[in-house]
C-alpha cells in the first residue's frame, strides 16, 4: 500500500468511517474511525475523566445526537474494542486481511463539534471573526494533509493583513 484508503462516509454518521493511513515510517494504520470517549484526550480504552464526562453529556447536542443515533454509536463503539468486528469492516475495503495481520496500537483523538440542537459540523469548518481564523474542525486524514486547504488558509490570512 502506498497512498490513504477510506472509503466514503455516510453523511448521517461523518466521523464513523473505516480508513487505512500510510503513516511517515510506511506503517499501515487501520481503524474503525471515532468513537465517543469518557476524556477529551483519551489514548486508552480504559481513559477516564469525571470533568470530561460530565462535560460531553450536558451538552444538549450531544445528548441529542446519542438520542438519534445510540444504536449505530454503540455498534461502533462495539467494533472498536472487538478486533474480529473491526476486521470484518476493514474487509469491506481490502478482502484479503485477516486478524493476524492487525496488531493493536495507539490510539489517536478527534475532536466532533456538534451545536446545541444536535447538528455535525461537516469535516472541514473555519470561522472569521475580524483578525482571527479558527479552523475548528478538520479531522479526515486526506483533509489534515491537504494542501489546498492551507492555500485556502493561507489565503484568508493574507486578506486579514
Amino acid at each position: 500500500m502506498n497512498s490513504l484508503i477510506h472509503h466514503i462516509t455516510d453523511p448521517e454518521f461523518p466521523f464513523v468511517s473505516t480508513n487505512f493511513t500510510m503513516t511517515i515510517n510506511c506503517d499501515v494504520k487501520a481503524g474503525p474511525s471515532a468513537v465517543l470517549t469518557p476524556k477529551r484526550e483519551s489514548y486508552s480504552k480504559t481513559s477516564f475523566n469525571l470533568r470530561d464526562t460530565s462535560d460531553i453529556f450536558t451538552w444538549k447536542g450531544v445528548l441529542k445526537i446519542v438520542k438519534k443515533n445510540w444504536k449505530v454509536r454503540l455498534y461502533k463503539y462495539y467494533r472498536s474494542l472487538n478486533k474480529r468486528a473491526c476486521v470484518t469492516a476493514l474487509q469491506k475495503l481490502i478482502r484479503s486481511i485477516q486478524e493476524e495481520d492487525l496488531i493493536v496500537c495507539g490510539s489517536g483523538v478527534c475532536a466532533q463539534a456538534c451545536s446545541k440542537d444536535g447538528g455535525q459540523f461537516d469535516d472541514f469548518y473555519i470561522i472569521e471573526d475580524k483578525r482571527i481564523i479558527d479552523v475548528c474542525i478538520i479531522t479526515s486524514p486526506t483533509a489534515t494533509a491537504s494542501l489546498s486547504i492551507g492555500d485556502c488558509i493561507s489565503e484568508k490570512v493574507m486578506q486579514l493583513v
